[in-house]
């Protein structure tokens, strides 16, 4: 194989959780990767062991591997993985005289030492080397001993063309400065002055508390400084103050207590001032106008709440509640109608009467009827004049006793309740019995019947008659009749209506139909006869068919259908097939199946096995296996008692490997062994006899397949390994189980 790329290195960063790290170049050994671990923060290199701390894969492949860590050993997010090819300066290829002369030991060869130079080309291109076009540098070499290099800085002679060893008076003094400091936790170096230097502390405190002028803060204790944006201030004078439009001063859970927002231009403001012991706090409008307003503007539906004896006007308190002042809201009176308390010769304790009246406005103004006593005003008081008289009444309602000398009513009376009176004529004439009807009933009046009425009878209204009617009389008047001595019911006609209860009894109906639009509900449906030619739903039965079921559609003749209407199983119209449309046919008991081509169990027709899978096909060696697992995944159908596998090895490493090459791991035993049927194909690393006629796999009863070459000798052939990095095996069959 060719060498394509130059790439001897890969670098990955860890995460904490991924373990499988991918190598992309060609290595003929484990040996040949070299694994490192590099802390991130301090650089520090540490050189893992293959299968103590990773295992490797793709060994011999051209496009490379994987390097996996094992548990335990899994690159943290604070550490990078390195990958590194490190071919061995070793050539361990043995031509021999008149040997064959294999492609594939050659290359591999040529491969090695094209590693070799690639990897030297690698540490040359990190080494510090002089331009192409320098030509004036006449050594590079460093001839000095360990003494005279010793605290000495290197550099170029005075002319340039080799190397010379100086010491810095002033690097020196510094150096030797900071190095005779003690060392602490948490200090930085400072400067102060020529070769001299001190340490000092450096804090991280995100609220600066220290307020120190000898430390350096972090620059993320800064940041949280800067972006707490609070700060706590005590006994400190604000002047002038400035709050962004929106801004709040917080309470002490930083939620707001008092928001300010701005107006453009603005000239007025409102003025707090405290007070001397015994006097009130002034909230007050102030600013550059004569005249300003102070608004109280509550959210929504809210209310401004005075506390209860709380408000005083000018000098005077206000004792009436909130009730009493309510009052006023809606009065219709005029400004005159109101300026008449002005003046009232009433004394305070006659007004104070007023205090806790609990009348609304609707119902003061009812006393304002604008016309003369002893008039009726609609929605107003009526007040009686001076003979105790009222015009214009319309209709009163008592809920009580009309206690009156006399009650003259001209026009028509409608008494809802019971009229009591101790004496009462009607048109003339005296009222001293109950009054009767003829005939009939209506509310509240004793009925009359035409006829006699018994216990427990039914009443019939005929025109304007009542009779009573026996059980007997009822079943003759709706025209049925009971069967004798039960309590069933017989029709000659259909029973299309109303519903039929639990324990009602036997329904028969003779030749006649039972129609209903609802379900039949119940216990066992019990068919005694056979199914129709033409029903178009009908269930029967036989003696020897048994149940029976009879469909007709225009689609199908049967569908089977689940709760959620879809159709399960088919049968379509005048056809005789069973289609399975909603799903598939399985047996709830293993090893059962379907007799094929025969009208009875026959052992020999039954078709009981259909299986699909995947299965590990190992690559091994009778002498020996290769030197790292060889295993692919294979894939097999089994049809009854035949099976069918195959499997493709691509590629692999065969290292080691030694003897006839076998695969083991059939997913089901040959039976018998020793069947030979398939075909298979193999590029490099087999050795095949000359004289060979043709390969085949051989399916052997252990569960493994060997490979036969027929050969015009007597004896069969088994192909053996010739191991290398890479090897195709192909190979499918069928085989009885």
């Amino acid at each position: 194989m060719t060498v394509s790329t130059t790439t001897i290195k890969n670098s990955y960063s860890g995460n904490g959780s991924a373990t499988a790290f991918n190598y992309t170049f060609k290595i003929f050994a484990s040996a040949e990767l070299k694994v490192y671990i590099r802390t991130t923060a301090t650089g520090a290199e540490t050189l893992k062991t293959v299968t103590t701390h990773y295992t490797v894969s793709g060994i011999g492949d051209t496009g490379g591997g994987t390097v996996t860590f094992t548990s335990g050993n899994v690159p943290t997010s604070a550490q990078q993985v390195i990958l590194v090819r490190d071919t061995p300066l070793t050539q361990s290829t043995d031509y021999v005289e008149n040997d064959p002369f294999p492609a594939s030991s050659h290359e591999d060869a040529l491969d090695k030492l094209t590693h070799q130079m690639q990897e030297q080309q690698e540490e040359l291109d990190r080494s510090f080397k002089v331009s192409k076009t320098v030509t004036d540098l006449t050594s590079s070499e460093v001839v000095d001993d360990a003494a005279t290099r010793a605290s000495k800085l290197l550099g170029f002679s005075s002319n340039g063309a080799s190397f010379a060893y100086y010491s810095n008076p002033d690097v020196d003094a510094e150096v030797t400065a900071i190095g005779g400091l003690t060392s602490a936790a948490n200090k930085m170096i400072r400067y102060t002055g020529s070769g001299t230097a001190d340490l000092i502390d450096y804090k991280d405190e995100d609220d600066m508390d220290s307020n120190s002028a000898s430390a350096v803060a972090s620059q993320q204790s800064v940041k949280a400084y800067v972006d707490s944006g609070t700060a706590t201030l005590t006994n400190k004078t604000l002047t002038a103050p400035k709050f962004a439009d929106g801004g709040f001063i917080a309470d002490a859970n930083g939620n707001e207590l008092i928001k300010l927002e701005t107006t453009a231009s603005a000239v007025n403001e409102l003025s707090v001032t405290n007070a001397a012991a015994g006097n009130a706090i002034t909230l007050s409008a102030t600013g550059g106008d004569t005249n300003i307003d102070i608004d109280l503007t509550p959210k929504g539906s809210g209310e401004i709440n005075i506390a209860a004896g709380n408000l005083n006007y000018a000098g005077t308190a206000v004792t009436a509640t909130g009730a009493e002042l309510n009052i006023l809201d809606g009065v219709t009176a005029t400004a005159t109608e109101l300026n008449i308390l002005d003046g009232v010769t009433a004394t305070a304790t006659e007004l104070n009467l007023i205090d806790g009246v609990t009348a609304t406005t609707a119902e003061l103004n009812y006393s304002d009827t604008g016309a003369a006593v002893g008039t009726v005003v609609a929605s107003k008081v009526v007040t009686a004049d001076a003979n105790k008289d009222v015009a214009s009444f319309r209709n009163i309602t008592l809920t009580g006793e009309l206690d009156a000398g006399s009650l003259d009513v001209s026009g028509d009376a409608d008494i809802d309740g019971t009229l009591e009176a101790d004496a009462m004529t009607l048109n003339g004439t005296a009222i001293t019995d109950t009054a009767t009807l003829s005939t009939g009933i209506s509310n509240n009046n004793v009925p009359k019947f035409t006829s006699g009425v018994a216990d427990n009878d039914f009443l019939r209204v005929d025109g304007t008659a009542i009779e009573g009617r026996s059980a007997s009389e009822v079943l003759s008047d709706i025209a049925a009749a009971p069967a004798a001595g039960s309590s069933n019911i017989v029709t000659a006609g259909a029973l299309n209506s109303g519903s039929i209860t639990s324990g009602f009894g036997a329904i028969d109906n003779g030749s006649s139909n039972i129609t209903t639009t609802g379900d039949i509900s119940g216990g066992t449906l019990n068919a005694t006869s056979d199914t129709a030619a033409g029903d178009n739903a009908a269930i029967g039965y036989t003696s020897g068919e048994g149940i029976v079921i009879t469909g007709q559609g225009s689609t199908n003749d049967i569908t089977l259908k689940r709760d959620d209407d879809t159709a399960v199983l088919e049968v379509a119209t005048g056809q005789s097939d069973i289609e399975i449309t909603g799903g598939n046919i399985f047996f709830g008991t293993a090893s059962k199946g379907v007799y094929l081509g025969v009208t009875s169990a026959t052992a020999a027709n039954l078709l009981d096995d259909y299986e699909e899978g995947t299965w590990t096909a190992t690559l091994t060696g009778t002498t020996s296996n290769p030197s790292s697992a060889v295993t692919v995944t294979g894939n097999y159908t089994k049809v009854g008692n035949l099976i069918w596998v195959q499997a493709n090895f691509g590629g692999v490493n065969t290292t080691g490997a030694a003897g006839g090459i076998r695969v083991t791991g059939l997913p089901v035993n040959p039976n018998p062994g020793a069947q030979m049927s398939g075909s298979m194909s193999v590029h490099t690393g087999a050795t095949i006899a000359s004289g060979v006629a043709n390969i085949s796999p051989s399916f052997e009863s252990s569960g493994s397949v060997h490979f036969n070459a027929s050969k015009t000798a007597a004896s069969w052939a088994e192909i053996t390994h010739n191991a290398t990095g890479a090897m195709w095996l192909y190979f499918s069959g069928i085989y009885k189980t």
